[in-house]
């Protein structure tokens, strides 16, 4: 397992609360209470109307839990594991231990690999990125823009490139309460069908919006693609496990709303091919053969937990 993310995984673990929590403590559907017992899951508890059963994300990450728990040799371990995009909505941090795949800044919360990691998501994408990708050459010297309506900067950015030539955005799935009225163009950009990920990547740079949360593992098949990565205002107030180790202008290029695209004239070919280079690099180095690194990171995780529980 990677040295750095021990680092990372040492100090959250160590400012965690290790209160022992009950069922009690359970505040809404996304909270979930794993209990080890003798080195496997004795009861995983929720509320009384939302049994985990039914949960997708439980469901998907529960053999790697299993795997785990078996492979850290843990025998006595009580946790919570948060199952919402982020972990804002839980404040249980500050008496026990909340495992969470994306966290808030200010919270004492253990982050774990995003969901991506237990389904086949991240495994597709980034197999798309390795397989069906044009060479750097190749792509056309333009930028693209897609994402769900979760985010009003989303459609903020997308009514100002609607008139570009070499900038495309588009809102594919219109979520949550969005005042269309606000967005003159709305209908002009919105296109709800899927973009294949081949199509994007025929643009050399490929836009990131924060949505509700942290873009979960777009920007990692970004990074793993033979295009750049280019993050517009990034809230570094979430904080996903594999992005502490992330660098701006390192493995994406970091700009704001208001310097894209006027940058995009100004960017050195010598620094974009050192960006699409060392984004394949963390991407060789972290998420291949990612099923194996996620268990050794919960492994070790859990192991840790129950030295300081």
């Amino acid at each position: 397992m990677n040295k750095n993310l021990k680092l990372i995984l040492d100090e959250q673990i160590s400012n965690a609360v290790f209160n022992r929590p009950t069922v009690d403590d359970i505040v809404d559907h996304h909270t979930f209470l794993f209990k080890v017992k003798g080195g496997t899951i004795s009861s995983i508890e929720s509320l009384t109307n939302n049994a985990w059963e039914k949960s997708v994300r439980v469901q998907a990450m529960l053999p790697y839990i299993l795997e785990a728990i078996r492979d850290s040799g843990v025998k006595n371990l009580k946790f919570f594991i948060y199952t919402a995009d982020h972990s804002g909505g839980c404040d249980l941090d500050d008496r026990f231990p909340v495992l969470s795949f994306c966290k808030l800044s200010d919270q004492n919360v253990i982050t774990i690999p995003n969901v991506d990691f237990y389904s086949s998501a991240l495994e597709c994408a980034l197999h798309e990125a390795y397989t069906r990708d044009v060479s750097y050459t190749n792509k056309a010297n333009s930028s693209f823009f897609a994402g769900a309506s979760t985010n009003p900067k989303r459609m903020e950015y997308c009514e100002k490139m609607l008139t570009s030539d070499k900038h495309e955005a588009v809102i594919t799935n219109v979520v949550g309460d969005v005042k269309r009225n606000d967005w003159p163009n709305f209908e002009r950009y919105v296109q709800p069908h899927f973009i294949p990920q081949s199509e994007q990547m025929k643009h050399k740079f490929l836009v990131n919006i924060d949505g509700y949360a942290a873009c979960y593992s777009r920007l990692y098949w970004q990074m793993a693609s033979n295009s750049i990565p280019v993050y517009l205002n990034r809230d570094t107030s979430y904080e996903q496990l594999h992005d502490y180790l992330i660098e701006p202008d390192e493995h994406y290029i970091d700009t704001t709303f208001s310097r894209w695209p006027v940058v995009f004239e100004d960017l050195d070919e010598a620094v974009c091919k050192h960006v699409v280079t060392r984004g394949k690099e963390f991407c060789n180095e972290h998420f291949t053969d990612t099923n194996k690194k996620t268990v050794h990171i919960l492994s070790y995780t859990f192991s840790k937990m129950e030295e300081a529980a």
